[in-house]
């Protein structure tokens, strides 16, 4: 192990001794209302700044502690290529879920929902973002701001965007980027991006099914996976929906996707906490039988998105009044 390695090691096994526990995760679907939330979030880092908080000033608080956390982590890697890697799969999808809110109308501040701040995409610009009317008019701010995602939305500019089309071509420079800054991390991050871009398609793929049987054109594929390949996509992509279920298994059988899949494959949008949920648990094992690696890290990773999941789940649950049993079922697995 490098010493660069070692000391992200170490500091990752810092960082995690303050993520919930199952007590303060029963602590959290007990509470009946904001201010018993705000507390419980103190104990555990999140700074709630508002004495009489209610749930966007929570989900603040939650995106603000995590994003400190992350910014934390990347600081012990010298060379910064640590912080590129994150930063760039975070912006990623920070900027899908804000193109996506606008394009839907939602208000400013849903859109903000689950996004962590970073030095590159910092919350005032998150939150300027959000305020945007429409994807033209994101895009045209991030040209004018020179980010480094602004090519991938010179589309959008002209209006009528795809959004699929975008999702995947933020997703080709996110993935750039990562599969960059892993080449210079060494150890298991390649893998660690190669997994996401493989994702990525996966995502790509199961939204294209029902669309009248349309093949995956080559031109949404994202280069850098190792499990999923193109022609894998393309008969995804091509199967009805009622096919998905037994397809899948059989299109990722012998690789690494395959321990993911969940026994029983629902809709798209529950397949997709659930592969989330099953990789976080899959490199919490990889930490344990490789505790000097980068397994550690990206298990650290892995459980700081699925807590900030979790929180605002929570903040939410309380404030529609939904009672701790149905909040525990919607917040997923520990």
């Amino acid at each position: 192990m490098t010493a660069t390695m070692d000391a992200l090691v170490v500091r990752a096994a810092g960082l995690s001794a303050h993520l919930l526990d199952p007590a303060g995760r029963a602590a959290l679907l007990r509470a009946v209302d904001f201010a018993t939330i705000a507390r419980e979030l103190g104990t555990r880092g999140y700074a709630v700044a508002d004495p009489r908080p209610d749930a966007p000033a929570l989900e603040l608080a939650i995106r603000r502690g995590a994003g400190a956390r992350l910014r934390q982590l990347a600081r012990w890697e010298p060379g910064e290529a640590l912080g590129r890697l994150l930063f760039a799969l975070e912006d990623q999808r920070s900027l899908r879920g804000l193109l996506r809110g606008a394009a839907a109308g939602v208000p400013a501040e849903a859109r903000l929902l689950g996004l962590l701040p970073t030095p590159t995409l910092p919350e005032r610009v998150q939150a300027e973002l959000a305020r945007l009317p429409s994807v033209a008019a994101i895009a045209a701010l991030l040209a004018a701001w020179r980010s480094p995602f602004a090519p991938a939305l010179r589309p959008a500019r002209a209006g009528h965007p795809d959004l699929l089309s975008i999702d995947v071509a933020l997703a080709r420079t996110a993935g750039a980027m990562a599969l960059a800054a892993a080449r210079q991390l060494g150890g298991g991050w390649r893998g660690f991006v190669r997994e996401a871009i493989d994702l990525d398609n996966l995502r790509t793929a199961l939204l294209l099914v029902g669309r009248g049987g349309d093949l995956l054109p080559a031109s949404l594929f994202l280069p850098g996976g190792e499990a999923l390949t193109l022609e894998g996509c393309t008969r995804i992509a091509a199967a009805a929906p009622d096919q998905v279920a037994a397809l899948l298994p059989r299109v990722l059988a012998a690789t690494t996707l395959a321990p993911l899949l969940p026994p029983e494959i629902g809709d798209p949008a529950t397949l997709e906490r659930d592969l989330a949920d099953r990789r976080r648990q899959a490199w919490q094992r990889r930490a344990r039988r490789d505790p000097l690696g980068a397994a550690p890290v990206v298990s650290y990773l892995l459980s700081l998105r699925a807590e900030v999941v979790f929180l605002q789940r929570a903040v939410w649950g309380v404030a529609l009044g939904a009672p701790p049993p149905r909040r525990d079922h919607a917040a997923g697995p520990p």
